[in-house]
């Protein structure tokens, strides 16, 4: 018994010990060689990064010290000097610390944990209505092919039969000799004779004055009403909102294919290296608004949040010109995934509880109409959290940055919602 508890009471130090003295300490360095020779597996002990005795061992300690500590609390002597008793609350306030510091660290890693859960459950959402959709259109296609098919064979078993027929040799067709007046029977000879006898048509000589002007007045209005047609088109805005295309271009826009087709206008070339032309109308080298997209401050707020995401060797890729032909189709599809991946994490951080959209599937959507919805809610919880315009802006700015970040960073290293 007492030796068990002084083996646990060692291994319970072991974290504290090894942050002090290192793994070059000689205890320390004991500790790790009896754990490697055993091969010591705990099945309750998650999987983590590293050899698993280290992991396992690890994990011990720290569930040996937090117990240790929360069974004997440690009370300073008031009979003590003060110096002793300081002494003590110190390291009393050490561990708060240190607990503190483990909690933050737990907190932060489930973040992440939930945010690619969730993420990587809205893409295997789209993927499987995707799949639906594709399956419904290949029946529909097959059930054409199976009608085509046997459409041709009707049509290939009839021009068989009519090769096969005697009637389809022309040497054997006997067709009646032509008609002549003198084979038409009396009353439509008579009849025939009449409709030769009919006056000639009317022409623009035979006219009364005024009926000829007024067909002059009306020929030379129908001209001018072709010719107006011909030169005169409607702005492009009326032709889209009369067809019904104008939502279709504010609701389709996804970010890969907004940056590749910024990326083909050659929009990134002239830029610098700064990732504002992508939404501040200030510069003079704003990418602009693209065509067609009616929701101009939804389009900034989305490729706000795009510029938030793009790492510096993304960046470079959109400045350099297409050498290989292919261009870069790969970087802006992980832009596309950073960006909604940034987005998610902006809600967890601020607690945006959800954005009220017309389609259930918004918040998976990689389109720019939906992105900026969801960031303009997000502004929104910073506002009702007393920050100040000032404040959102400089916030913003911080996230942007022109450093660049890793996709999967998290946001508490530079922003802590208060």
């Amino acid at each position: 018994m007492v030796r068990n508890t002084a083996a646990a009471r060692l291994i319970g130090s072991y974290n504290q010990l090894y942050e002090d003295a290192g793994e070059t300490n000689e205890i320390i360095r004991l500790i790790r060689h009896a754990c490697m020779r055993a091969k010591i597996e705990d099945a309750t002990v998650p999987p983590s990064p590293g050899v698993r005795w280290n992991v396992v061992l690890r994990s011990w300690s720290t569930k040996i010290s937090e117990d240790f500590e929360r069974n004997n609390p440690q009370r300073p002597n008031m009979e003590a000097p003060v110096a002793t008793i300081l002494h003590s609350l110190g390291d009393q306030f050490s561990g708060f610390d240190r607990r503190i510091a483990m909690l933050e660290a737990t907190v932060r890693e489930q973040t992440k944990t939930n945010a690619a859960s969730v993420l990587e459950s809205d893409h295997n959402g789209m993927m499987t209505q995707q799949i639906k959709t594709l399956k419904a259109q290949l029946s529909e296609k097959t059930a054409e092919s199976k009608q085509h098919k046997e459409r041709y064979k009707q049509l290939l078993a009839m021009h068989h039969s009519q090769l096969q027929s005697p009637i389809a040799s022309p040497e054997r067709l006997s067709l009646p000799p032509p008609c002549t007046m003198d084979a038409l029977p009396g009353s439509l000879a008579r009849k025939f004779n009449d409709v030769s006898s009919l006056p000639p048509p009317c022409t623009m000589d035979a006219l009364p004055g005024s009926l000829a002007r007024k067909f002059n007045d009306v020929s030379s209005l129908s001209s001018a009403s072709k010719a107006s047609s011909s030169t005169v088109r409607a702005p492009e805005s009326v032709v889209l909102d009369s067809l019904g295309l104008a939502k279709t271009v504010t609701s389709g826009t996804e970010v890969a294919g907004e940056l590749f087709r910024l990326w083909k206008a050659k929009k990134f070339f002239v830029g610098g290296t700064t990732k504002r032309i992508l939404f501040d109308a200030a510069l003079k080298d704003f990418v602009g608004v693209k065509p067609g997209f009616s929701e101009k401050k939804r389009y900034k707020d989305g490729m706000m949040c795009v510029a938030m995401a793009i790492t510096p060797k993304q960046w470079k890729a959109l400045q350099t010109p297409d050498v290989n032909g292919t261009g870069p189709r790969t970087e802006v599809f992980d832009i596309q995934k950073c960006t909604l991946l940034k987005v998610l994490e902006l809600e967890i951080q601020w607690g945006v509880k959800g954005v009220k959209t017309k389609n259930k599937k918004d918040k998976s959507q990689p389109g720019l109409n939906s992105i900026g919805m969801r960031f303009c809610a997000i502004k929104k919880k910073m506002k009702a959290m007393k920050k100040s315009d000032t404040e959102v802006t400089n916030i913003i700015d911080r996230l942007i940055g022109e450093t660049g970040s890793e996709c999967q960073s998290t946001l508490a290293g530079f922003l802590v919602a208060k």
